[in-house]
């Protein structure tokens, strides 16, 4: 048993059913959990989500209430689309996504957008998202509170993927190194 979640036993699941992980949802609430967005507090990524092609992580987020979430298996996900994965969630003050893998998204509109509590989005070594997205407007819109790793704070002006890099020395961005 995997008691790292900070108790003693795993936490209770809140929410289940079926979602087609190939399709691009594009209307709010339409994830099994959405009903439960403000209480939301650990997401765990099966193994069997790194066979799945054309994952769409669209919407997954939307509007979470939560301050603070919890991520595992991001090594388990492939995902071409995260449009508006986060958009919207106004409460989560950091965003871990170490173990992600960038390169294979091609949609990024809204991806992290409307999170105005974001301070910090902590990635791992080797983020490196594609060169030519499909779409990447908005990636960061109106994360006012957002810092990168050597102090680059949030611009309205600098909102695009061109920005999901790691800050350090000679190269602005708003991702931490984690």
């Amino acid at each position: 048993i995997d008691t790292s979640w900070g108790g003693s036993a795993l936490p209770d699941v809140m929410a289940s059913g079926s979602i087609c992980v190939n399709a691009r949802y594009n209307a709010l609430g339409s994830m099994p959990w959405h009903e439960f967005r403000d209480k939301l507090m650990y997401v765990v990524f099966g193994g069997g989500l790194s066979s799945v092609e054309g994952l769409c992580t669209d919407y997954w987020f939307y509007n979470t209430k939560s301050s603070h979430l919890y991520f595992s298996g991001w090594q388990n996900l492939r995902p071409v689309s995260m449009e508006f994965m986060f958009n919207g969630s106004v409460n989560l003050e950091s965003l871990d996504l170490r173990g992600l893998n960038p390169s294979t998204i091609k949609r990024w509109n809204n991806a992290f957008a409307g999170m105005s509590s974001l301070k910090t989005i902590l990635v791992s070594d080797g983020w490196t998202p594609p060169s030519s997205p499909m779409t990447s407007s908005n990636v960061f819109y109106g994360d006012t509170l957002l810092v990168g790793g050597n102090g680059t704070k949030f611009s309205s002006n600098k909102t695009g993927l061109d920005m999901a890099v790691f800050d350090r020395e000679g190269q602005a961005g708003y991702l931490t190194a984690g």
